[in-house]
């Protein structure tokens, strides 16, 4: 009887120990498991941010060339003289350093922040603005270059609009 006692002890105590092993290692797989689905929500969450603030960066430089443009545009449709000639210099100092100093290095994130979608769509506002902005000088000559910088300028806002539709779909998809 008491050798019985003893396998029975043994065999218990065995299968306690197995029991909390594999225990143990689901609870561990369980644990890696639910620390990975958190880091990828974090990094996620992390590119979305970074996105979303590379996005506003771009759109806020959008705006403001778009104002030097229609600026420039209604200047330019007004001129009586000669004497607005420092007006359209100043400005376009405006427009170039907007589009250097700030356009491009933001254009230059969303390309890096992606996705491939968000980028054509930002492309084709620079496309756009480069169009625009090669108008300008030639628009003080003519008013036909005048009517077609001014569908220029449409065609700019419309790729910014496409832009921020792209981006919204790359938000929330």
């Amino acid at each position: 009887m008491g050798d019985n006692t003893l396998w029975i002890a043994v065999i218990t105590g065995a299968t306690a120990i197995l029991a909390s092993w594999v225990t143990g290692r689901g609870s561990s797989r369980a644990a890696l498991h639910q620390a990975r689905t958190a880091a990828a929500a974090q990094q996620a969450e992390r590119q979305r941010d970074a996105r979303r603030s590379a996005y506003l960066a771009l759109i806020e430089h959008m705006h403001t060339a778009g104002g030097l443009y229609r600026q420039w545009h209604t200047a330019a449709v007004g001129r009586t003289s000669d004497v607005q000639t420092a007006e359209f210099q100043g400005l376009r100092i405006q427009i170039r350093d907007n589009y250097h100093r700030q356009f491009l290095p933001a254009l230059h994130t969303v390309r890096l922040e992606g996705p491939d979608a968000v980028w054509a769509a930002a492309a084709q506002v620079q496309s756009t603005s480069t169009s625009t902005f090669k108008l300008l000088d030639d628009a003080l000559q003519t008013s036909a270059v005048a009517d077609e910088l001014h569908h220029s300028i449409i065609a700019f806002w419309n790729a910014v609009d496409g832009f921020a539709v792209t981006a919204r779909t790359a938000l929330h998809p």
